[in-house]
């Protein structure tokens, strides 16, 4: 696949982003998209409070290969 100006800025394989879904995505749909090469956006409101968002973000930094 040719190189495109968004899959560079972002560093991703293909220019797809998954699009945030209130109360539908969660952390091992966007585990499997970032994964995959695809960019995943966080839904930040499916987090109650900001230790849940928290812990969110450091299960995809962990689980996110690089």
């Amino acid at each position: 696949m040719n190189k495109t100006s968004l899959t560079q800025l972002l560093d991703i394989k293909y220019p797809i982003i998954m699009a945030p879904m209130f109360l539908v995505t969660n952390t091992k749909m966007m585990i499997e998209a970032m994964n995959s090469g695809i960019a995943a956006c966080i839904p930040a409101l499916n987090y109650r409070n900001d230790n849940l968002f928290r812990e969110a973000v450091q299960e995809l930094t962990q689980q996110v290969k690089d």
